[in-house]
């Protein structure tokens, strides 16, 4: 079946995120995409990981490695280049992904624009204590589960809340900054875009697209470690 979007998922050192991050997409409504992850380090520990994991879940899973020598943008434009769909979304391997992650990505896409979601900060030692069985249950999504971490009640409410709100809460977000772990768009779009790394508003606009924020809906958890 022919996936509707390709998640690109840019690598780093840490593979116990990195195969945390791969759970979360387990755990998506919107089932029908296919996995690509930019392994920048040539880490043959990523490499084999990647192919035990994949009779774990039910995406597909390709994984470009590439030498520490490359240019992180050559790695990113390669990925988006193979990409089998015309949808691309673009995130980091340290950020779970709420169950409705993909699905908002899906359905607030508009020709002409790029979706900018938002990541919130947790600290190591609750990012430690997160767990398969919490992300299968999306207990860490969860306010009840955030306050018992002490983690602050605004940031609580915002992981977790996916009410009619949000959208209204969207619309007074600032559209001056964007999170580059958290970005989609039309492939045609983002082919030209030379440089993810420093992503800024100007660069998008000098090929005419426009910014559609969805930072209340389209959450992740950011890991530390």
């Amino acid at each position: 079946m022919q996936k509707n979007i390709s998640v690109i998922v840019v690598a780093n050192d840490n593979f116990e995120s990195l195969e945390k991050v791969i759970w979360s997409y387990n755990t998506q409504a919107f089932r029908n995409f296919e996995m690509i992850i930019v392994n920048q380090n040539s880490d043959e520990t990523i490499s084999k990981s990647i192919t035990s994991i994949q009779k774990e879940v039910f995406f597909p899973i390709v994984l470009l490695n590439f030498d520490k020598e490359n240019n992180g943008d050559d790695c990113v434009k390669k990925a988006i280049e193979i990409a089998s769909t015309n949808y691309v979304l673009i995130t980091n391997s340290d950020c779970l992904a709420r169950p409705d992650f993909v699905e908002q990505h899906i359905k607030n896409r508009v020709e002409g624009y790029f979706l900018n979601g938002i990541s919130y900060s947790i600290n190591a030692l609750v990012s430690n204590k997160i767990s398969q069985e919490i992300i299968y249950s999306s207990k860490c999504f969860q306010m009840s589960w955030l306050k018992s971490k002490r983690i602050g009640f605004y940031k609580s409410f915002m992981i977790s809340y996916s009410g009619l709100l949000s959208t209204f809460l969207d619309a007074i977000f600032s559209k001056n900054d964007i999170s580059s772990d958290n970005l989609s768009g039309w492939k045609s779009d983002f082919i030209q875009i030379n440089s993810f790394t420093n992503l800024k508003i100007n660069n998008l606009k000098e090929i005419d697209l426009k910014q559609k924020n969805i930072k209340s809906r389209a959450i992740l958890l950011k890991l530390q470690n």
